[in-house]
Formats: structure tokens, C-alpha cells, sequence
């Protein structure tokens, strides 16, 4: 089995970074696995005495890998910049890569699951990514190990391709996302699929929230991914039974914001305790087994239900879209800000 390399991105969270590396280090496949560390350049005085713990930590060295190589920046690149910098070292090696932020843990058997998964849907057009993570929604019906999903993008320790990576980031930019934001049928089929991401789409092309673009770029994350995957037919392969753990809900992570508890709310996206999920006991992984069995539609609605948003926030999205329809993005920007 070829192993690709993992690349993890970090700055200053000590406690997250080694407790990542340790999870890593406990795979079967760690001492056959070249591992890459981007750490960034601290961007101001507040991130110093995290930055120096972990830079302490990595001069140390680092065990139980095949290759070890650490990738120091010399000024501030933010999250993207130093993943991209990282990545183009291991480009000079491989066609492929694994990616996680410092704040991921990981199952025992993630490196023989994301290798297996990257090996077998290479060739399989449809297929973007390979995905670690698994939503907390119910699969007591899943009789498989891994099955696929169109509508999400969790890029919670997630796979990919050089090729199929260079063909997406063509499309990830704002042009692109405007072409659709005004296609009708688009958004309906988006509605369709998913109100979330219909309500997302809708907020992060007006900018009410930074996850889709911000400061003018598209952001290459979670939401830009899984818009492309609608756009474009393509689903991510995930486990049913997740081989990661975010810690990052907790203030301090770039993408995650702390997560908040009300008493008597049902548990959604916006309340669940991802420190909290369970994975993989399972030491090895050997076997891909595809639950095929299980429509698209069926997951849709399981994470409808996980991804739910309320009448009110979904009413107010489209009102907001056929506004902007008709005066244009930027006028109902201007409206939002003076607000």
C-alpha cells in the first residue's frame, strides 16, 4: 500500500498539536508515513507564548514517523498560506495528500482507512475526497463501513488528489459562486438538498458571514467545497463510524467558533459537544465495504435534522436573495453593514 503524507497545520496550540501527533503516532501505518508541520508565524504578541511552546516542542523532534519535516515561516501566512507552502513541499513527492489542523485526534485505524479510501476512489470521478470525520447522526440502518455524500464537506482530517484538487480550485472563485447564486435552478435543486446550505450559500455570498468569502476571496473551506460538490456531481467518501475528534470548539481555533449550550435544545451543529464524540476502537482498518444501500436522499434528511436551522433564519436568507436579485449583491451588503 503506497502511504500518503499527512500535513498538519499549526501555530500555537500546543496541547491540540501534541495531542494530534499521538493519535497519529498509535497507527499501524505511522512509521511508513512521511508527516509534514506548517507552523505559522505569530501575527501579533498574543499568540507568542503558544507560538514558542510549540516551536519548543518540534525542535525536540518528533518519533515514530517515517520522515518528519517541518516547515517554519518567517512572517505571518495565516491558515491557508501556510497550508499551501507545506503543500507544495510535498508536491515535489506525491500526487496526494492528507490534511488536518492541529485540533483533530484520531482513531488507530485512520491511516490504513484514509489509504485504503484513497487507493480504491482515485479513478472514480465522482468521488472529490476521502473524509475522517462522520457527522453524529443516527447509521443504527448503515450496514457498511464507509458510504458517500454530495451535499457536505467535512474537512475535519480529510484526503485528496493533486488532480482532482487542481480541476476544483478552477471553479473556487467568485465568479463562479455568483454564476450560481443567480441560477435559479441552481439554488432551487440546492434548497432542495439541503436548506442549510441553501441559507449558507445565501449568507456568505452577501458576506453577513466570512465563511464563504472573505475580504473579497473565497475561502477554501468546508462551504465553498461542498457548493462545488452540488454544482458539480461529486461526493466525499465517509466512515460510518468517525476516526476523528475535533477539539477546536473551543474559542480558539480559526474556523470553529466555541460551541454553546442551552438547556432543553435539541442537540444540532450549533450545541454539539464534538470533544465529546466517540471513534473508532478499532486498531486496524482492512476492508472497505460500501453501504450502497442507502439513498442520498435518506442521508439529506439525517443531516437535515443535524444541520437544522430555524423557520425564521431560513425565511429572512430568502428574502435577503430575492432582494439582492433584484438590486444586486453589493446593495444589500451596504444595508447589512449599515445595520
Amino acid at each position: 500500500m503506497r502511504c500518503t503524507p499527512v500535513i498538519i497545520i499549526t501555530l500555537n496550540r500546543y496541547e491540540h498539536l501534541r495531542r494530534c501527533v499521538e493519535s497519529l503516532k498509535k497507527n499501524n501505518l505511522a512509521n511508513k508515513t512521511d508527516l509534514y508541520i506548517g507552523l505559522d508565524y505569530p501575527p501579533n504578541f498574543r499568540y507568542e507564548e503558544g507560538y514558542k511552546e510549540v516551536k519548543d516542542y518540534l525542535n525536540k523532534g518528533i518519533d515514530g514517523f517515517q520522515n518528519v519535516t517541518i516547515v517554519q515561516q518567517t512572517e505571518n501566512k495565516g491558515m491557508f498560506g501556510n497550508f499551501v507552502s507545506v503543500q507544495e513541499e510535498v508536491y515535489r513527492k506525491y500526487d496526494r495528500f492528507i490534511y488536518t489542523e492541529d485540533d483533530n485526534e484520531f482513531a488507530a485505524n485512520y491511516l490504513e482507512y484514509m489509504n485504503l479510501c484513497l487507493e480504491k476512489y482515485e479513478h472514480e470521478d465522482s468521488v472529490l475526497a476521502v473524509s475522517g470525520y462522520s457527522y453524529p447522526i443516527d447509521k443504527k440502518e448503515f450496514r457498511g463501513n464507509v458510504f458517500q455524500c454530495g451535499t457536505y464537506f467535512s474537512a475535519s482530517g480529510y484526503g485528496m488528489w493533486k488532480l482532482k484538487e487542481d480541476k476544483m480550485r478552477k471553479h473556487l472563485n467568485k465568479p463562479f459562486f455568483s454564476k450560481l447564486y443567480f441560477d435559479k435552478k441552481f439554488m432551487k435543486k440546492l434548497l432542495n438538498l439541503s436548506r442549510n446550505q441553501y441559507v449558507n450559500m445565501i449568507k456568505g455570498m452577501l458576506e453577513y458571514t466570512p465563511d464563504l468569502i472573505s475580504k473579497g476571496e473565497v475561502r477554501e473551506v468546508d462551504l465553498a467545497f461542498g457548493l462545488y460538490m452540488v454544482a458539480c456531481g461529486k461526493n466525499v467518501v465517509y466512515p460510518v463510524v468517525s476516526k476523528v475528534r475535533n477539539w477546536g470548539y473551543d474559542g480558539t481555533g480559526v474556523n470553529c467558533s466555541r460551541t454553546r449550550i442551552r438547556q432543553n435544545e435539541k442537540m444540532n451543529h450549533r450545541n454539539y459537544l464534538f470533544e465529546k464524540q466517540a471513534i473508532d476502537e478499532d486498531i486496524s482498518f482492512t476492508e472497505i465495504v460500501e453501504d450502497t444501500d442507502i439513498t442520498q436522499e435518506h442521508i439529506n434528511r439525517m443531516l437535515e435534522g443535524y444541520f437544522s436551522i430555524s423557520e425564521k433564519e431560513y425565511l429572512k436568507a430568502t428574502i435577503a436573495y430575492v432582494f439582492s436579485r433584484r438590486v444586486g449583491i453589493e446593495n444589500v451588503q451596504k444595508m447589512i453593514v449599515r445595520k
